[in-house]
């Protein structure tokens, strides 16, 4: 079956009449196949069937439709896909699609896989709040199949940061799908730690946790005490690696007069003794003699 559409396929155009006519007539298995024969071809008269597909009642199919595209667009050349792409939008903002939230959505699938430049500006339009809630989903599943690079990804973080503090945990979660890949400013991460998501917490402790400086090791510090345990175990697994990290935990130590707080920073401190200066030892050493006197 699949060597028989992969000739299919190559025969181009001229199989189009009689994939249509079958498309029409054929079993829910069969339209499938042909379907995916459609998405090989990369020609405007077969993505137009595809499209017109998108009303199609049986929602299987659909779904189909639209990872047929996904796994063949790849063939395509760039300026190929800008085409496909310029050819979705034109059919997204046809009157019958507007009517059609559910066929806009597929629309806004394809758009992602098709993958163009023009993509992002399209997708980030209708994943603000002002699109209804699925609509926002599948404008985000689109966006997360696009490579974002220079100042696009600016544009992208600024406009997606936002959705990490919504309620809906589903948006929430496919724009920090997105967000990881991005360079992000480093004086977000406070904010997102305070996020209602354990997810978003976690992902800015853990890039919090990839750099090591004094500053960043501070508020390490303060994250282990954090009321998520997932954040307080990653601020203590960087603070145990980082080695600029020493001089500030052994001043905690010696601060530090509850047990199991002292406890915690001990494991903590353990890597880092060969990093300890014989100063320090020896103050440790003088203290640990106190306390077992």
């Amino acid at each position: 079956k699949l060597r028989a559409v992969g000739i299919l396929a190559r025969v181009g155009g001229d199989v189009l009449p009689e994939i249509q006519k079958q498309l029409a007539q054929g079993t829910p298995q069969q339209r499938m196949v042909l379907v995916d024969v459609l998405a090989r071809l990369h020609a405007r008269p077969a993505l137009q069937l595809i499209l017109e597909l998108l009303f199609d009642p049986d929602f299987e199919l659909v779904k189909e439709t639209c990872q047929a595209v996904r796994r063949h667009v790849s063939d395509a050349t760039p300026k190929l896909r800008e085409t496909m792409h310029d050819q979705v939008v034109k059919f997204m903002n046809s009157a019958r699609v507007k009517k059609e939230d559910r066929v806009l959505t597929s629309c806004l699938l394809l758009i992602g896989y098709i993958g163009a430049p023009a993509a992002r500006q399209v997708l980030l339009k209708y994943s603000t709040p002002k699109s209804l809630g699925y609509i926002r989903r599948n404008a985000l599943i689109g966006l997360k199949g696009l490579e974002i690079t220079g100042a696009a990804a600016s544009q992208a973080v600024k406009a997606l940061l936002p959705f990490l503090t919504e309620a809906d945990p589903v948006i929430a979660q496919h724009a920090l799908d997105i967000v990881e890949k991005l360079p992000l400013p480093a004086a977000v991460y406070a904010k997102l730690l305070q996020s209602q998501h354990a997810p978003v917490r976690a992902f800015a402790a853990r890039r919090m946790a990839a750099t090591d400086d004094t500053g960043t090791n501070k508020s390490l510090l303060g994250l282990l005490d954090h009321e998520d345990a997932q954040v307080s175990d990653i601020a203590a697994g960087a603070l145990a690696h980082h080695q600029g990290a020493t001089k500030l935990l052994l001043e905690a130590f010696a601060k530090e007069r509850q047990p199991a707080r002292a406890w915690r920073l001990a494991k903590i401190l353990k890597p880092h003794g060969p990093a300890t200066d014989k100063k320090s030892l020896a103050k440790f050493a003088k203290l640990a003699g106190k306390e077992l006197a």
